[in-house]
C-alpha cells in the first residue's frame, strides 16, 4: 500500500498530515507487528516506538525558537514527578523505564540554529560536537529545515548531568584516621584527647609551643597544615579536596595568635576540610577561632568564620562554671550526666558565649554562673551545620577536655561523637558508560575532583546504570603507579568497605568484579587505596615517610563494560526514491528493497510511504 506523495508548500500542512497518516495506520491491526506507539502531540516533534525497542526514535521539525526536549535524564535516581515527555508520550530509557527529570529549570532543550546543534541546559549554551553525538546519539539528520530525526542507538546508555543527580544519603565513611588534633602556635600543647582514648579513636596532630615560637616552628606548622611538595593538599585533605580525618579538634589557648600563625592557605584548607565534609570541634580558643570575629571584632579576618556569627567573652579567668545540658539536647543520646542533666566545675579560663543564634544553631548546654547575670544561663555549647555536603562544627567556651575521666569527659566524648555523626554525604564522583574507561589521574593543583588520583585509605565513588538483558558485566581497575586498591558494589546505596554487596577478591593494582549478569538499574560502585604512609611519633607530632607519593595520590583508571543482546534494527537512514516507473523502498534495516517483504515507515521531504504485506 501506498500514500501519495505530498507536494503542498505549506510545511505546518506537511508534518501534521503525515503524522495524521502514520498515527491512523498505526490503529490498523497489520502494522501493529512495527510500532507500539506514535504521538505528535508536541507541537515540534513526533515519536515512534518500535516493539522489542524500547529506546524511542525522534522526528523533530527544525525551529530557531523552541527546542525539543532531548532525553537523557533516568528516573532511577529522582524523586520529584517531572518525567521526559514530548506531547503526552512519556519517554522511556533501555530498561523501558520513564524517564524522570528533577525539575523543569534543568531541562535540557536540542535547539538547531545557524546551520548547527547545541544543547541548552539553563543557562549554559554547549555546541554539539561529534564526541558528543556518538556518546549519546547515532545520528541527527536534518531534511531541508522540515524535519530532523534524531536516532538513538539500540544499547542507548544514559547521561544524567550531575548538576542534577540525587544520589543516596550516606555520611561520609572512609578516613586515614579519626582525629586530627590542632594544637599549634598559640595553642595549649596537648599531645592527646583523654576522650579520644576513652572511645578508641585514632588521633594524630601538631603539638607545638603556645609561646615563643620560633620561625621553624611557623614553617613546620604550616608546612603539615597548607602542604608542600611531598603533600600538596597538606595531611588535613585528600587530594581531591575531600576530609582525610573525620574529626579536626582545635585545643584552648589564644585563637588570635593561632589565627595569624597560620598562612591563608592554612586557614583556606581548614575551610575546606569542613566545607567539603569533615567536622570540627573547637574548646574556648577553638571555639573562637570557628566564628567570624570576637567582642567588638565582629569580622576578624584570622578566623574561619565556620560558624555565621561571632563570639562574647565572658570575662571569667581561672574559674569553672556548672553546665545545664539542654533535655533537647541530642548529646543525651551518647550520655546521661547523671541523669540530672548538669555537669559541674568546668574549668573556664577567658572563654565565650554566642553574641547571636542565627538560623541553624543548636544551643546544647548553658553555662550555670549566677554571680555573673551577663553569663549564667548564656550558650555555652552550641553546634552548627551549614549543609548535608558539609560537617558539624561545635563549639564549646569552656575546656571539659582536660577532664581524664567523669562527667566532663563524658562531655567532650559527647561533642565529639555528635561532630562526627555529622560529616557530610558521600560525593560521587562521575557515572560509568560501558566500555569507557575513565582517567582518574589528576593532582590538587588541576582542581578537578571529578578526575583526582586516589588517596591512602580513601575511597571514590562511582555510579553506572546497568541496562536489561545485560551479560558478561565487569568493572575493573589498572594502576600504573602499581598500588593496592580494592573494588566494591551496591545495588541501591554507596558501597563502602565496612557495607557492600559484592567485593573483589583481588587486592592490588588490577582489582575487577566479574559476573554474567545483574539486575537491571542504577550500581554503585566503591574503589579504595589500601596504600598509606608509615608514621613515627616525634615531639611535635607525626613524621611520615614511605610511600609518600601516596600524600599526592595514586592514579587510575576505571572501566565498566557490559554485552547486551542485539535489539531490533532501527531506522539507519529516511529514504524515499520516487519517479514515474520505479518506487524504491528501504527496509527497517536501511537496505533497499525494490520488492519489499517487510514492513516500513518512511519520512522524508513532505512524503510519507508506508508498506505492508
Amino acid at each position: 500500500m501506498e500514500h501519495e506523495a505530498y507536494r503542498y508548500a505549506d510545511p505546518e500542512f506537511v508534518f501534521n498530515t503525515n503524522v495524521q497518516n502514520v498515527r491512523q495506520l498505526v490503529l490498523q491491526e497489520e502494522i501493529d507487528g512495527i510500532l507500539t506507539e506514535v504521538d505528535s502531540s508536541d507541537v515540534n516533534a513526533y515519536v515512534l516506538r518500535y516493539k522489542g525497542q524500547e529506546t524511542p526514535i525522534v522526528f523533530c521539525r527544525n525551529s530557531q525558537v523552541r527546542g525539543v526536549k532531548w532525553p537523557r535524564l533516568s528516573i532511577k535516581p529522582f524523586a520529584s514527578e517531572y518525567y521526559w515527555a514530548l506531547g503526552n508520550v512519556l519517554l522511556l530509557d533501555n530498561n523501558g523505564q520513564k524517564i524522570l527529570v528533577k525539575d523543569n529549570a534543568h531541562i535540557p532543550h536540542f535547539n538547531y540554529s545557524n546551520g548547527g546543534w547545541s544543547l541548552l541546559l539553563g543557562a549554559t549554551t554547549i555546541e554539539v560536537s561529534d564526541s558528543l553525538l556518538s556518546d549519546n546519539l547515532v545520528s541527527v539528520s536534518t531534511y531541508e529545515n522540515e524535519l530532523t530525526l534524531v536516532r538513538f542507538p539500540s544499547s542507548y546508555q544514559l547521561t544524567i548531568p550531575m548538576e542534577v543527580f540525587n544520589p543516596p544519603v550516606v555520611p561520609l565513611k572512609a578516613f586515614y584516621k579519626d582525629v586530627f588534633l590542632d594544637a599549634g602556635i598559640g595553642l595549649t600543647s596537648r599531645k592527646s584527647l583523654a576522650a579520644a582514648k576513652y572511645l578508641g579513636l585514632s588521633t594524630e596532630g601538631i603539638s607545638l609551643p603556645r609561646k615563643d615560637a620560633t620561625v621553624e616552628d611557623s614553617i613546620l606548622q604550616n608546612t603539615i597544615i597548607a602542604g608542600d611538595e611531598n603533600d600538596t593538599n597538606g595531611r588535613l585533605l585528600y587530594p581531591d579536596g575531600q576530609p582525610r580525618y573525620n574529626l579536626l579538634f582545635v585545643n584552648g589557648g589564644s585563637s588570635t595568635t593561632h589565627g595569624k600563625s597560620l598562612t591563608h592557605v592554612a586557614r583556606q584548607n581548614m575551610r575546606q576540610f569542613v566545607g567539603n565534609g569533615g567536622s570540627y570541634v573547637g574548646t574556648c580558643a577553638g571555639a573562637f577561632f570557628a566564628t567570624n570575629g570576637y567582642d567588638d571584632q565582629v569580622e576578624y579576618p584570622f578566623y574561619l568564620s565556620l560558624w555565621p556569627s561571632s563570639m562574647n567573652h565572658t570575662g571569667l579567668s581561672n574559674d569553672s562554671t556548672g553546665m545545664f545540658v539542654e533535655t533537647e539536647s541530642r548529646l543525651l543520646g551518647y550520655y546521661d550526666f547523671g541523669a540530672d542533666y548538669y555537669v559541674s566545675n568546668v574549668r573556664h579560663n577567658k572563654g565565650g558565649y554566642p553574641a547571636s543564634l542565627p538560623s541553624g544553631t543548636e544551643v546544647h548546654a548553658r553555662y550555670d554562673y549566677p554571680d555573673k547575670t551577663d553569663v549564667h544561663q548564656q550558650p555555652c555549647l552550641w553546634c552548627y551545620k551549614a549543609s548535608q555536603q558539609t560537617g558539624r562544627v561545635v563549639m564549646e567556651g569552656s575546656h571539659p577536655e582536660e577532664a581524664a575521666d567523669g562527667e566532663r569527659r563524658d562531655l567532650t566524648a559527647a561533642m565529639m561523637l555528635y561532630a562526627m555523626d555529622g560529616v557530610g554525604n558521600t560525593p560521587i564522583k562521575g557515572f560509568l558508560q560501558n566500555g569507557k574507561t575513565r582517567m582518574m589521574n589528576l593532582g590538587s593543583e588541576a582542581n578537578e575532583p571529578s578526575h583526582t588520583k586516589l588517596g591512602d585509605l580513601q575511597c571514590h565513588h562511582f555510579a553506572v546504570m546497568i541496562p536489561e538483558g545485560a551479560e558478561n558485566i565487569s568493572v575493573r581497575i589498572n594502576c600504573p603507579a602499581k598500588g593496592d586498591f580494592s573494588l566494591y558494589m551496591n545495588r541501591f546505596t554507596f558501597a563502602y568497605p565496612d557495607y557492600a554487596e559484592f567485593v573483589s577478591s583481588n587486592i592490588g593494582p588490577h582489582p575487577s568484579l566479574s559476573f554474567s549478569s545483574l539486575e537491571p538499574g542504577l550500581w554503585y560502585v566503591c574503589v579504595q587505596c589500601k596504600n598509606t604512609v608509615e608514621t613515627a611519633q616525634t615531639d611535635y607530632g607525626q613524621t611520615y615517610s614511605d610511600p609518600l607519593g601516596v600524600l599526592n595520590g595514586l592514579p587510575y583508571q576505571i572501566t565498566a563494560s557490559w554485552q547486551q543482546p542485539k535489539s531490533p534494527a532501527v531506522i539507519h537512514h529516511v529514504k524515499h526514491q520516487v519517479n514515474d516507473k520505479k518506487v524504491t523502498y528501504y527496509g527497517l534495516d536501511g537496505r533497499a528493497d525494490p520488492s519489499p517483504q517487510s514492513k516500513g515507515i518512511f519520512v522524508r521531504e513532505g512524503k510519507t510511504v508506508i508498506y505492508f504485506k
